[in-house]
């Protein structure tokens, strides 16, 4: 019999309310499908492994998740079209892993996982294998409500989401229970491409944000930190400053807990430091924006901030003072719009307003900014230091105010990477 932990997991905090929210909305849905967005590590694969499966479970459905996540590899990669792909160096690594787990939910395996068994797990090969493992689980059991959680669909083509759409359609005609869908996507968008959206986008259902944690999650975290640090507590208001540190992403937040408390970092603040630059190092890698020229990136992160208005003169000046130029006509933030929307990078919604097609780019210019700030009010507290110490030696009192530092601290952007 395996011995009991030293301490204790870290803490999932179960939101069964919003789990039951989520399904009385996909119950009543004439698709029969909603999708969860939010950026990568927000938590949306825990949220449906621990909260949303297990409560349809227990109001008698069958439930199967399917992931179509990519292997982590720490570098970027480019597909090669054999199911592998290549990283910079080189070398062949997983493109990506394809998981479909079947519960028995009411089992908890060791580490807080609710599903049971693994069906398949192996490198994707393609949409042809998730379809006939998934056929299979579902000619089983014909007169069972079904749900299935669909989760990474940011990673299929175009094509694969017609296919699996279509694949969805001809199951959902056939069954005589219905069979229920759950999308889960960092994409505001389902599939890795850009212009107009195909008719199979009303499968998607209705589009949810998933929340952030609230106050518990920060308390649950300050009683992990104790059981990992021989009792001792952490103050929440130290761990309430790390969560908006890290833009409130869970898996972020965890990471920064984690590095502080195996001694790899030594403060709190140091390790947000480290985990912030990191996740801001990746997200630009991982989204592609060195693709893009200096108007470009200045108009993206216009449309982050509201998307509107993007021709305007003063925005138009904004652009030019960020990249160093006199001036930036319309046609150049028009031509600017288009190069983003063909790389997907945005897209119009029904409004008409300009949107980032993916949510994790969201949540690294709101990291961005997180560190800007940090790095001017460093720059603002190291200026008024250094002007204290001159003022000390020349024997001069020191004004009451620092502002005029601040204001020379914030004009000095921190970050070449995202403009």
């Amino acid at each position: 019999m395996p011995s009991e932990p030293m301490f204790s997991p870290w803490p999932h905090r179960h939101r069964a309310w919003l789990a039951e929210l989520y399904l009385h909305t996909l119950f009543a849905s004439r698709e029969r499908a909603c999708t969860l967005t939010g950026p990568r590590g927000c938590g949306k694969t825990a949220f449906a492994k621990h909260d949303l499966l297990p409560f349809a479970s227990t109001h008698g459905i069958d439930t199967h998740y399917v992931s179509f996540g990519k292997a982590s590899t720490g570098a970027p990669y480019a597909s090669t079209g054999d199911g592998t792909s290549m990283t910079t160096a080189g070398k062949p690594v997983p493109a990506s892993t394809t998981s479909i787990l079947l519960g028995s939910l009411g089992h908890r395996e060791p580490h807080g996982s609710t599903v049971d068994r693994v069906l398949d797990q192996a490198p994707f090969a393609g949409l042809s294998h998730v379809i006939g493992a998934m056929s299979e689980c579902l000619a089983a059991a014909p007169r069972q409500a079904i749900l299935i959680v669909f989760d990474d669909v940011e990673h299929l083509s175009a094509g694969e989401w017609m296919t699996l759409a279509s694949f969805l359609s001809v199951q959902s005609a056939m069954r005589a229970s219905p069979t229920w869908r759950v999308f889960m996507t960092s994409s505001r968008l389902p599939w890795q491409s850009s212009g107009t959206l195909p008719s199979s986008v009303d499968t998607l259902g209705r589009i949810e944000s998933l929340p952030h944690l609230g106050e518990d999650f920060l308390h649950a975290a300050a009683q992990w930190v104790a059981s990992r640090a021989n009792g001792h507590d952490m103050p929440i208001e130290a761990l309430r400053t790390t969560w908006s540190a890290v833009g409130r992403s869970p898996q972020l937040f965890r990471d920064t807990v984690t590095r502080l408390t195996c001694g790899d970092a030594p403060s709190l603040a140091a390790a947000e430091r480290d985990v912030r630059r990191w996740a801001i190092a990746r997200h630009y890698t991982e989204s592609g924006l060195g693709r893009l020229s200096d108007l470009q990136a200045a108009v993206l992160r216009a449309v982050w901030r509201s998307g509107a208005e993007l021709y305007v003169a003063d925005r138009r000046a904004a652009y030019a003072h960020a990249i160093g130029v006199e001036h930036v006509s319309k046609t150049e933030v028009q031509g600017a719009i288009k190069r983003l929307e063909r790389l997907a990078f945005v897209h119009r919604d029904p409004s008409g307003r300009y949107v980032l097609n993916s949510t994790s780019i969201d949540a690294l210019f709101g990291l961005d900014a997180i560190e800007r700030h940090d790095q001017a009010r460093a720059l603002a507290l190291s200026a008024r230091h250094e002007r204290d110490a001159r003022l000390a030696t020349a024997n001069v009192p020191a004004p009451t105010t620092a502002s005029e530092d601040i204001r020379s601290g914030m004009s000095r952007p921190h970050l070449a990477l995202v403009r």
